[in-house]
């Protein structure tokens, strides 16, 4: 007892207030309140505070109450333990089975408790609700739950269950009073060796959810096909349009190219004419035709390469002189410069440079180029067209240079500074591609008001 009140065991007998110091003051009134009734009870609970170290502590004392005749206590007889450790544990345990219950009924989860043979004795509703069942119905049979050709896992977890006492979470489709299947995931521990307790959560939403989502991924997959198709189509129709802008330049250089094999034609023909009382005139004559056949072919040549342009059809590649390129593409963009009062200045290496091209392509790209820097000026651009073999450029400039914010976005498609004007952005950009496809590239160099160059590199042949 000395021990029990964190005091020193002594002789003698102990001080009452010492005792009273100890006890509880709530619980010392109640234990005067009891122990001066005429039925002293045999059993009392009460809390102390220790003497050595101030701990709080209950102890449960038993014993009888002797009275003399006048009822008053005469001596109390009777065991003390400390019961403290046991009530932690009985709170412990009633607080475990207030926040099970609360678990159980509110159906956040399923809850329900089976015996060994597979018979389930109790379930809560949110277990019972999903198959269609209510509790009027159990006992229920779990085989009866299960569709045959998904009990291999289910023997294989009360394996795992009678082993271990746990079986981890796996999903497993339970068949509905009806015969619909209903997906849950389950998990169960062993209570004793007849009881076990499974938990379960509803997987059937999860699964709508993904076919919701399968189905949805389906139509925007549709959708995005639809509309990349409807884009690629859009962009076709205008890079045909931007085309048959291109196919207009290179019309009026057409003409003007077809006009000097033509004069040429001409001239052979008017003399052979005035030659033809000459003794020598069937020479001038033989002459004449070889020079008109081969002119001849030669406007058919330029018609021919403006028709496979116009109409986007593949273009063979051969070793071509870049230098007579720029010329065709000079040409072919001299009307268009005459028209805007732009000068257009040619500076060509001396030495044949060859790539392997298709021509057409190349002198689309430059024209295209050439174009823009023309149309950088409402009028009276100058830009230099130069051809070098050191780096395998061709060059131009122009004299306003290009904005940053601009510069950054040249070569992307539909990108324009002349909308308002019926630019269509795709220049540059068709330009960016042939290049490109021809294992070269293009870039540009500018500062603000200080010019621009437009660098096109090809690999030499």
């Amino acid at each position: 007892m000395f021990r029990l009140h964190g005091l020193t065991p002594t002789d003698g007998q102990v001080d009452l207030e010492l005792v009273r110091s100890l006890i509880d003051a709530d619980d010392f009134s109640d234990l005067a309140k009891v122990l001066v009734g005429k039925q002293g009870p045999n059993e009392l609970r009460y809390r102390i505070h220790r003497s050595d170290d101030g701990e709080t502590r209950t102890l449960l004392t038993r014993g009888e109450i002797k009275r003399d005749e006048h009822g008053r206590i005469v001596r109390f007889s009777g065991a003390s333990m400390d019961i403290t450790a046991q009530l932690a544990l009985e709170d412990q345990l009633r607080r475990g089975q207030k926040y099970f219950r609360a678990l159980v009924e509110s159906n956040i989860v399923g809850v329900l408790f089976t015996e060994r043979d597979g018979r389930i004795i109790e379930a809560n509703d949110a277990f019972l609700s999903l198959l269609g069942y209510s509790a009027d119905d159990i006992p229920l049979i779990w085989e009866d739950l299960t569709s045959p050709d998904r009990m291999v896992r289910d023997e294989s977890a009360r394996e795992e269950l009678q082993g271990t006492g746990v079986v981890l979470p796996y999903e497993k489709e339970f068949t509905s009073k009806t015969g619909e299947p209903v997906l849950m995931l389950i998990a169960s521990a062993r209570i004793d060796l007849e009881t076990a307790m499974v938990i379960t959560v509803d997987l059937s939403e999860r699964q709508r959810a993904e076919a919701y989502i399968s189905e949805y991924r389906k139509v925007l997959e549709r959708t995005i096909a639809e509309r990349t198709q409807e884009l690629m189509e859009s962009r076709d129709r205008l890079i045909e349009n931007d085309r048959l802008a291109a196919v207009g330049t290179l019309a009026a250089g057409v003409a003007h190219q077809i006009n000097n094999p033509i004069g040429a034609i001409l001239n052979s023909a008017e003399y052979a004419m005035l030659c033809r009382e000459e003794r020598d005139a069937q020479a001038i004559f033989e002459q004449a035709l070889l020079v008109n056949l081969t002119e001849a072919r030669r406007c058919a040549q330029i018609v021919k390469s403006m028709l496979l342009f116009s109409r986007d059809e593949p273009t063979p590649r051969w070793q071509e002189d870049l230098r007579g390129v720029i010329r065709r593409a000079h040409r072919a963009i001299a009307p268009y410069a005459a028209d805007r009062s732009a000068e257009v200045t040619v500076h060509i290496n001396p030495t044949p440079i060859l790539a392997l091209i298709s021509p057409i392509e190349i002198e689309q790209a430059i024209v295209n180029v050439l174009r823009n820097a023309i149309e950088s000026r409402e009028t009276g651009a100058s830009i230099l067209l130069s051809l070098f073999a050191q780096d395998k450029n061709a060059i131009i400039d122009d004299g306003r240079g290009i904005p940053k914010s601009e510069r950054d976005r040249l070569f992307e498609p539909f990108f324009s500074t002349r909308t308002r004007e019926g630019g269509t952005g795709l220049g540059l950009s068709v330009a960016h591609g042939i290049l490109t496809d021809h294992g070269g590239e293009i870039r540009v160099e500018s500062i603000l008001d200080g010019g621009s160059r437009i660098v096109m590199s090809l690999p030499i042949a």
